[in-house]
């Protein structure tokens, strides 16, 4: 059941995320799933267009510990976030879905292969389609799409940061024939990147690792000090709707 948290629409439940992705996947049509954390809550807030393409997902993850926090504070439900990078791997190690994988370097997306290959062999016959550093509206969506159609793939990972990949997979769907589109951020640099490490995993239970990435990841913490200033307004007024409803 999708929940309307500070405008946005997300998934909380683990079970019913995999579920549905499971439907997505049966279904053979092509749709998009965001990861949604603090940076997308606060764009989605000031950009009514951006809020559209992220409604309009198959369905949205809950990628911010700090959203799954502060839902829980005000709604006294359980909340835990489900990151990017953690459903990524979830899916690569059930062996059994065919995948593209989409966005950084090539020298990068040669180091992920190889050790993507150590979960499941079958990896290293997948597509790794490396994208120029260029604007929204310069992608050639259908030359990308023809490469990725002519593989059927079930699942297209993609990784170009947020709010960028959200509006890439949106204009990228009309192309497509099937699959499930992805944005999982910067999970490509943590698995494929020995130097581009996550928080460790004491942090990341403690529901810290977006402290710990705005300490030591600088573009991060531009978009965090942004944060801080939208983030409380928003949260705030969520509360006062909910007190309003009688919630």
């Amino acid at each position: 059941m999708r929940t309307r948290y500070l405008d946005v629409d997300l998934l909380f439940d683990r079970e019913e995320i995999h579920k549905k992705m499971e439907i997505l996947i049966n279904d053979k049509q092509a749709s998009y799933v965001c990861a949604v954390n603090a940076n997308t809550i606060t764009v989605a807030n000031n950009n009514p267009e951006f809020k559209t393409i992220v409604n309009q997902s198959g369905f949205n993850i809950c990628d911010g510990s700090l959203v799954a926090l502060s839902y829980r504070y005000i709604y006294k439900k359980n909340a835990t976030p489900y990151p990017g990078p953690d459903f990524f791997i979830d899916y690569l190690s059930k062996k059994k879905y065919r995948s593209v994988f989409l966005g950084s370097t090539k020298e990068l997306l040669v180091s992920l292969r190889q050790k993507l290959a150590a979960i499941d062999p079958d990896i290293l016959g997948m597509k790794f389609l490396s994208l120029p550093f260029v604007s929204l509206e310069e992608f050639d969506y259908e030359e990308i799409s023809t490469i990725i159609n002519a593989d059927e793939v079930d699942i297209i990972w993609v990784s170009l940061g947020a709010p960028k990949q959200e509006e890439f997979m949106y204009r990228l769907r009309p192309f497509l024939n099937r699959g499930i589109m992805v944005g999982v951020g910067a999970a490509f640099s943590f698995y494929g990147d020995d130097n581009y490490k996550r928080a460790p995993e004491f942090i990341r239970k403690m529901c810290l690792e977006w402290l710990h990435r705005s300490i030591t990841n600088l573009s991060v913490r531009k978009r965090f000090i942004r944060q801080i200033y939208y983030m409380p307004q928003l949260i705030a007024g969520e509360y006062k709707r909910k007190r309003e409803r009688g919630l």
